[in-house]
């Protein structure tokens, strides 16, 4: 398609649509499944800028599909990713947590708050996460026990 002159591509944003519909849908695993393609297809286009959604469509399947580890991992790719915009970033950053919560994970819990801290300590999210911080070293196991 052209658009003013420029050339435009839109199968990237309907592979992505198709993730969302299959995920309201309840159609986890298929979701999962759309999104791996997505990256396969257009994870490394230059221009690209859906990757942190993305990231977090996988991150809310693997979370109904009741896999919290999977969906805590894709939730912090999303949140760190360099296009990530200030809604996804929020979700992203709160939900990795929960999903870690939810897995016992303590020690990643820490890691990414502490991370996220260190890297953007001005962000208004960087209260948050030093409360989480402080959970998450309450709730680690201890060496010995």
């Amino acid at each position: 398609l052209s658009k003013w002159g420029e050339r435009m591509n839109y199968s990237s944003d309907a592979k992505y649509r198709l993730g969302v519909c299959q995920f309201a849908a309840y159609e986890n695993v298929e979701a999962i499944a759309t999104a791996k393609e997505w990256f396969t297809l257009y994870g490394e286009q230059k221009g690209e800028m859906l990757q942190p959604e993305v990231y977090a469509l996988m991150g809310d399947a693997y979370g109904a599909n009741k896999q919290p580890s999977e969906s805590g991992d894709a939730f912090v790719q999303s949140y760190k990713h360099k296009n990530v915009t200030d809604e996804v970033l929020q979700h992203s950053l709160f939900e990795a947590g929960k999903q870690y919560q939810k897995a016992g994970e303590w020690e990643k819990i820490e890691k990414i708050y502490t991370e996220f801290v260190q890297q953007r300590p001005e962000h208004p999210q960087a209260v948050a996460c030093i409360y989480w911080m402080g959970k998450a070293k309450a709730n680690a196991p201890t060496v010995g026990s």
